[in-house]
């Protein structure tokens, strides 16, 4: 994938291309939790604040570039973010600070 440099280690700061290993580092085991570096210069080319103020789509997919994988072709619509915030009165009431 263009949008990933590389994966780093947590404990060992080891560093791996993307296809070189899967999940954790094979020097620390399980403990060795691999982070995603991304190409920010790559990814902001495309997510922009624009990008996501126009966007109406607004499931998990709506983040593609940032997520590590190319294609949504197997993602289910799962909604993330905009969740709207109602204000309830009588709660809110009872925790007001007297």
């Amino acid at each position: 994938m263009k949008k990933i440099l590389k994966l780093k280690c947590v404990k060992c700061g080891a560093e791996y291309l993307e296809n070189e290993v899967e999940y954790v580092c094979p020097q620390c085991g399980i403990e060795g939790i691999l982070d995603v570096i991304y190409d920010y210069e790559l990814i902001s080319k495309e997510l922009t604040k624009d990008y996501l103020l126009n966007n109406e789509d607004k499931n998990i997919t709506r983040y593609l570039p940032i997520l590590p994988i190319e294609s949504a072709e197997y993602f289910e619509p799962l909604q993330v973010g905009n969740t709207p915030l109602y204000e309830v009165k009588k709660i809110k009431k009872t925790f007001e600070i007297r």
